[in-house]
């Protein structure tokens, strides 16, 4: 298995909001660590953002997206209405 990482383009925005949407898909059956929801973050606009900026950077295998990673200088907002207490 060879893994390949690359900057994200636009062409990738479909995969990367599938990719999301199943990994949240996931994390609400499961322990959800990060706290992230469905439609909350991380989001297709979040990729797009990420993309814009030259930020978003994704792993592939076998040309198929398994990661992604957005690197930039300012901190992501926090949300805690998804927080548990």
């Amino acid at each position: 298995m060879k893994i390949e990482t690359r900057l994200g383009n636009p062409n990738d925005l479909d995969e990367l909001e599938q990719l999301y949407n199943d990994l949240c898909d996931h994390l609400e059956a499961h322990d959800n660590y990060p706290g992230w929801k469905k439609g909350v973050y991380p989001t297709r606009q979040d990729a797009l953002e990420g993309i814009e900026e030259n930020a978003l950077f994704v792993a592939t295998i076998d040309g198929k997206i398994a990661g992604t990673l957005i690197l930039r200088h300012k901190p992501e907002e926090a949300d805690l209405s998804v927080r548990k207490e």
